[in-house]
């Protein structure tokens, strides 16, 4: 357990492999949330239906990492990273697109 990802174990690839795979799921669910954003704000402007959709994106956020963390930390590292930055990118377009 003191090297779980040595390079001489094949597990490494195995990890690689799940890493890919979660980060093009993670992208493909963060572009589908993206564009429900952009169309809920188009379609209304209510301040309350951000505020809902902000949550969503929060709750959606929260349990992509706990799926993450039964994979691997390293995942949770990645996704994290990744979400954050599209989240806070689609923070400041509803913002701009609101003003």
């Amino acid at each position: 357990m003191n090297a779980p990802f040595s390079s001489n174990s094949c597990g490494s690839s195995i990890v690689v492999v799940v890493v890919v795979v979660v980060v093009v799921v993670v992208v493909v669910v963060v572009v589908v949330v993206v564009v429900a954003v952009v169309v809920v704000v188009y379609s209304s402007s209510s301040s309350i239906v951000v505020v809902v959709v902000v949550v969503v994106v929060v709750a959606a956020v929260a349990a992509l990492a706990a799926a993450a963390a039964a994979a691997a930390v390293v995942v949770v590292v990645v996704v994290v990273v990744v979400v954050v930055v599209v989240v806070v990118i689609v923070i400041l377009l509803v913002v701009v697109i609101l003003e």
